[in-house]
């Protein structure tokens, strides 16, 4: 019996220690792992170095629910590869163990996706009209749809719609046609496509932008007025619409678009590897599961078909072909699909090398550049590509920001930098990519200026006073072309302000010892035009500031809150004048100044509206319209005195005249802030002037 009870005390201490030696392994697993203080998705960068490491990493990158963000497929995993890898919070003790066990360098590049795709996802609006901060926002498919109507709408002379077909779950592929206002008989056409894989947000953000700085800066910045000008731009901001839905409401990290099979339960093509350019070779997939599928046949999928019937029916005016990526900061080439070069592949070289050092140069960012197949992999079936063989001989592919610290989840405080970058590209590659074949109608010549009527032209533009100011200042900063303007710019004002003070105090006198309420107005119209002479002094203050369209737009802001200001005074003046039937005195005196003051504030207005015209300066036509009311108001006082001096029962007229000049200086203050205050909110963020 005492036997019997004793073995049943050892199972119990025996199950007891199990149990314990279970826990505390169980806790030491944990430990181990990580996830006792991680439950969130998270992103490892991982180094792989020998090939048999890659072998590892290409069978873990195809398990446990991760998605592989670089390289694009398991097989382009080789030794000496560094591989950005996804992995939910459930599986991330799984993973870890399998580095830690193969000896595989790793360390955590985002700790919680969660958090970031919130803040890629919020958004306060969708009304371009409503948010100040629109464009530096992502936005969902149904926003897009609806700024894309808006857009045409409110820009019905430079934008068309065009439905190039439709996704495979029936949604619209529309492309926005920008056009400058200028008729030219033969236009040349580029072609811009965003957002071909779901999860690059920051391609259609890019298109987006890229639209709006197109329409709000034409005819104010010289390349994109010249772009218009000469080329029809045709965007699509969403290639792939169904994929980028999804994204929003299921599956962040979607690369493929959604199109089903009867082969197979996987669901999606990627729209990359679906077009005739080496279709389905080394590099791409046949299986549908694959992020690389490259689908049935070429233009299986109704998206690529749609982009592909639509550059072949305008095969003979595109000429530029461009797609928008993420991410890895590169400006890419043809070929894609093979390692053999194109026939013009220094020239592309070239043209893509100029774009990433003006990048480097004026944003301090590396981007590297070259043919595809030999700067990352094989991808065959690709647009860009295909665009090539089709005939658009200048073919690029941009991955834009950024190098994998938050990849394709690039919080929208990136959004303005990595635009701006691919902006600049763009118009430098337009710029220089129209056409360098001798026999083409825009063939450039052999190097800049290498004609001598364009040289003779240049030169003379060069001189300072011919100087465009609302020019981008990355193109024209040379010190002695910059110093010359500058003293220009800031001399008129400068007499300006010497003789308005002048006159102003000349007015003040006379509006105080003959009771005149509308040389109290002139006076203080006057002192006005001081003002607005130290804020275009200010405006062009230093040689960087002589391109800034955002400080343009800053003075002219200003402007519109000094004239309300003082069309305040000036009707509170008039109006107690006219309620205290206050008499003007008439004298010589009052003669004089009018009649001077009239005649100088009209010459000052006419020299300023015709600098402010030639150097395209709303600030300075601004500046001229107060000293033009000026003169009005100087000569009113004349005729006001005049009347009172034949008929003292029209005493009213000098009041009257004093409201009605305040009233229009307030009218023309409000429609500046109007104006304005919405620019200087757009372009806080364009290209910076320094």
């Amino acid at each position: 019996m005492l036997t019997k009870h004793l073995a049943q005390v050892l199972d119990t201490l025996n199950m007891k220690a199990l149990l314990i030696w279970a826990v505390l392994l169980n806790f030491y697993k944990l430990l181990k792992t990580g996830d006792c203080t991680s439950k969130h998705d998270q992103v490892l960068s991982i180094q792989v170095t020998t090939h048999q490491q890659a072998d590892i990493m290409r069978n873990i990158s195809s398990q446990y629910e991760t998605v592989l963000w670089s390289p694009a497929s398991p097989e382009h995993i080789g030794a000496d590869t560094e591989v950005h890898l996804f992995v939910p919070a459930n599986n991330l003790g799984t993973v870890t163990d399998l580095l830690h066990t193969h000896h595989l360098t790793h360390q955590v590049l985002l700790d919680n996706t969660e958090e970031l795709i919130e803040m890629q996802t919020r958004n306060e609006s969708a009304d371009p009209r409503s948010s100040t901060s629109y464009y530096e926002r992502y936005h969902s498919l149904g926003d897009i749809y609806y700024w894309i109507n808006k857009t045409a709408q409110e820009h019905s002379d430079m934008v068309k719609v065009i439905l190039i077909g439709s996704s495979y779950e029936k949604r619209p592929l529309y492309v926005l046609k920008l056009s400058g206002r200028q008729e030219r008989a033969e236009k040349r056409a580029m072609w811009i496509d965003c957002g071909i894989h779901a999860r690059e947000w920051i391609s259609p953000a890019f298109c987006l932008w890229f639209v709006q700085y197109s329409l709000n800066f034409y005819n104010q910045n010289n390349d994109i007025t010249e772009m218009l000008n000469s080329m029809d731009i045709y965007v699509l901001p969403v290639m792939n619409p169904d994929g980028y839905k999804y994204t929003w409401t299921t599956n962040r990290m979607w690369r493929k678009n959604r199109s089903s099979s009867k082969e197979s339960n996987c669901v999606g093509t990627d729209l990359n590897r679906n077009f005739d350019a080496n279709w389905c070779t080394k590099g791409a997939s046949n299986r549908p599961c694959d992020e690389i599928y490259c689908g049935q046949f070429p233009e299986s999928e109704p998206e690529a078909e749609a982009v592909a019937n639509f550059l072949r029916s305008h095969k003979n005016s595109v000429k530029l072909y461009l797609s928008i990526h993420s991410y890895g900061q590169m400006l890419l080439f043809p070929y894609s699909c093979s390692n053999e070069e194109v026939p013009n592949h220094a020239e592309l070289f070239e043209l893509a090398q100029e774009a990433a050092m003006k990048i480097r140069r004026h944003y301090r960012n590396n981007y590297k550049y070259g043919a595809s197949a030999k700067t990352i992999y094989l991808a065959p079936g690709g647009s860009d590509d295909w665009a090539y063989n089709l005939g658009i001989h200048y073919s690029f592919t941009f991955e834009l920001e950024d190098r994998g610290r938050y990849g394709f989840l690039l919080p929208p405080s990136f959004i303005s930098k990595a635009c701006n970058e691919a902006l600049l590209a763009v118009k430098s590659i337009a710029r220089r990519g129209a056409s360098n074949r001798p026999c083409d109608e825009i063939y450039c010549g052999q190097f800049p200026e290498s004609e001598p009527e364009a040289e003779a032209v240049a030169n003379f533009l060069r001189r300072p006073q011919r100087l465009g100011l609302l020019e981008s200042s990355h193109e024209a900063k040379a010190p002695r072309s910059s110093k010359l303007p500058q003293e220009k710019h800031c001399g008129s004002p400068g007499f300006s302000i010497f003789v308005t003070l002048i006159l102003a105090v000349a007015a003040f006198t006379v509006s105080f010892m003959r009771h005149s309420a509308s040389a109290f107005g002139f006076a203080f119209d006057a002192a006005l035009d001081v003002l607005s002479s130290i804020i275009v002094v200010w405006r062009y203050s230093n040689a960087a500031a002589v391109h800034s369209a955002h400080r343009e737009y800053i003075s002219c802001a200003i402007l519109g809150v000094v004239f309300i200001l003082s069309s305040l005074c000036i009707l509170g003046k008039a109006i107690h004048d006219l309620a205290t039937k206050l008499l003007p005195e008439v004298d010589d005196f009052l003669f004089s100044v009018s009649i001077v003051s009239g005649v100088v504030c009209v010459i000052l207005s006419v020299f300023k509206f015709m600098l402010g015209r030639v150097l395209t300066s709303r600030a300075l036509i601004t500046d001229g319209f107060n000293s033009l009311v000026g003169g009005v108001m100087g000569f009113s006082i004349l005729i006001s005195a005049e009347v009172f001096k034949h008929d003292p029962e029209v005493w009213y007229l000098d009041g009257s005249i004093g409201v009605l000049i305040g009233l229009i200086i307030l009218a023309y203050g409000v429609k500046l802030l109007v104006d304005m205050v919405p620019r200087v909110r757009q372009t806080r963020n364009y290209e910076r002037f320094e």
